[in-house]
């Protein structure tokens, strides 16, 4: 896939302005509240710092501290995942345990909702980990066959015997035609009203995870080389995207869209091509210069009015 045809006007526009911005930041670099819930140091429970519009959005996450693979990384996710990319071939086991009368938290960290279910066992792709937490994004981050579905689930993992190794298992959800919702799904939603507002932490209890043993142990994952998809936006990720698809009711759907509102990365160019921000930011002098011209003309001629 050429660059040219996956980066709108739009999208070099707004990367144009980020670019901008950017020049001057090289010695003032934003401090950010990295993501917790993909490996990242510190909270994000609503504190300032990215978000996924404006000038604090993915086209300029590069500007925030230790942040600069967001805008030159080359294996940057998410990514349209193709039917012909490589499976993962080692026998994948996630064996979750459901969610007991204990429970964990379930948090509304500003960014995302996010269960911190930690310990879990799993091997991707013949190395073994253990579950850290999962978080949910609207609209789903990566694609299908260029086909985008209404949320994604991540479950990030850390290295059991090497805890610099991050894996993440993605899982599309979508609604159905039978409008029901898988048991994870409908129980979540149920929790939803009591963590409406960032910072707000329920104990989530008898939360079933039967779907997500078999979209991990007995289905088709797609894998590749990626990064976190918020920042610091750090590589090295191992990624899984299942095939199997969770079903979501279209009331339950509209709960979490409500909480969640709109959280997913723009989509990113594949493993080893150029970073879409590093892609755009060429054109600046020729767009800059244009502008600058422009603004000459129009000067030229109120004076000479």
């Amino acid at each position: 896939m050429h660059l040219s045809t996956i980066i709108s006007l739009a999208t070099l526009s707004s990367l144009f302005y980020s670019a901008l911005a950017c020049e001057s930041c090289s010695g003032s670099a934003k401090k950010v509240y990295r993501r917790e819930a993909e490996g990242g140091e510190g909270g994000e429970g609503g504190e300032p710092g990215f978000s996924y519009l404006g000038l604090t959005g993915p086209v300029d996450w590069n500007q925030f501290e230790g942040s600069q693979s967001c805008g030159d990384g080359k294996t940057q996710s998410p990514i349209n995942v193709v039917s012909t990319m490589n499976t993962s071939s080692y026998g994948d086991i996630g064996d979750y345990a459901d969610i007991g009368a204990s429970g964990f938290n379930f948090t509304n960290t500003g960014h995302t909702v996010e269960v911190f279910y930690k310990g879990q066992p799993a091997t991707l792709g013949g190395v073994e980990y253990e579950l850290q937490r999962f978080h949910f994004h609207t609209p789903s981050e990566h694609r299908l066959d260029n086909e985008w579905f209404p949320m994604e689930v991540h479950f990030v993992h850390q290295g059991r015997n090497d805890p610099s190794k991050l894996a993440v298992v993605g899982l599309f959800i979508d609604t159905n035609e039978e409008n029901k919702s898988d048991p994870l799904m409908s129980r979540l939603a149920t929790l939803l009203q009591s963590i409406e507002k960032p910072g707000d932490t329920v104990v989530a209890t008898h939360v079933p995870l039967a779907g997500v043993r078999t979209g991990i142990t007995g289905a088709k994952k797609f894998t590749y080389p990626g990064s976190l998809t918020t920042p610091p936006c750090t590589e090295g990720v191992s990624w899984y995207v299942s095939n199997t698809i969770l079903d979501i009711s279209v009331a339950d759907y509209k709960a979490f869209k409500r909480v969640l509102g709109f959280n997913s990365r723009n989509l990113q160019t594949g493993p080893g091509q150029q970073n879409v921000v590093e892609f755009a930011a060429q054109f600046l002098p020729s767009v800059a210069e244009r502008a600058a011209s422009k603004k000459q003309k129009r000067t030229a001629r109120k004076f000479s009015a």
